[in-house]
C-alpha cells in the first residue's frame, strides 16, 4: 500500500486536482445553463452562481476538512507539531496558477496587451462567471475593462483559501458541518 504524502506541496497538488474538477463540473453547468438565462435574468444567474460555487466551495472543503482530521491525530500522537494556518498555506500553494494568471491580467491591461489574457483568467475562474464575471468582467475583450474592475475580480482569488482554511480548522478541532446539519444532537430533541 502507498503511503500518502503530507508535505504541504503533496497536499496542494491534491488540491488543485480537486479544484480542477469542481472547474470542470462548473464549466459543464455554464454550458447547460448560462446559455439559457439571458442578461435581463439575474434571479436565475444568481442560483446558478450559488450552486457552482457550493460545488466547487464542497470539494475544496470535503478535501481540506478530511486534511485536518488526519493531522489532529498525527499531532495527538507527536507526530507533527499543530500548526493552525497549515490550509491556508496549502491553499495558497494551490492557488498559484490562479494568482499568476490574474498578475498577468492586471500587468496585461496595463501594459494594453492582447485581449486573450482575459480568456485565461476566466477559464480559470470559471465557477464565478455566472454573475460575479459577467458584471464585473463584462467583456472578453481587456481594452474594454476598466483597471478598476480588473483589480475587483481579484477578490475571486480569497474564496479557495478562505474555505479551505476554515475547513481544515474545522476537521483539526474534529467539528463536522455535515454531523451537525444531519444528525440531531440530544439538545436538539428537547
Amino acid at each position: 500500500m502507498k503511503k500518502k504524502k503530507n508535505d504541504p506541496l503533496s497536499l496542494a497538488l491534491e488540491l488543485l486536482l480537486k479544484m480542477l474538477m469542481g472547474l470542470l463540473f462548473c464549466f459543464v453547468l455554464n454550458m447547460f445553463f448560462n446559455s439559457t438565462f439571458e442578461k435581463g435574468k439575474t434571479f436565475g444567474l444568481v442560483i446558478l452562481q450559488i450552486v457552482e460555487l457550493l460545488i466547487y466551495g464542497g470539494l475544496v472543503y470535503g478535501y481540506m476538512w478530511k486534511v485536518g482530521s488526519r493531522d489532529i491525530n498525527k499531532v495527538n500522537f507527536n507526530r507533527m507539531k499543530k500548526d493552525n494556518l497549515r490550509g491556508l498555506k496549502i491553499a495558497l500553494i494551490a492557488m498559484i496558477p490562479n494568482v499568476i494568471s490574474y498578475l498577468i491580467l492586471i500587468i496585461g491591461k496595463i501594459a494594453g496587451w492582447s485581449n486573450g489574457v482575459a480568456v485565461v483568467y476566466r477559464a480559470l475562474g470559471i465557477c464565478y462567471v455566472p454573475v460575479i464575471f459577467r458584471y464585473i468582467l463584462t467583456t472578453p475583450l481587456l481594452s474594454e475593462i476598466s483597471l478598476t474592475r480588473v483589480i475587483l475580480s481579484g477578490v475571486t482569488l480569497l474564496f479557495v483559501p478562505a474555505v479551505a482554511e476554515g475547513a481544515y480548522l474545522l476537521g483539526l478541532n474534529g467539528y463536522s458541518l455535515s454531523e451537525r446539519l444531519v444528525y440531531k444532537t440530544k439538545q436538539d430533541n428537547k
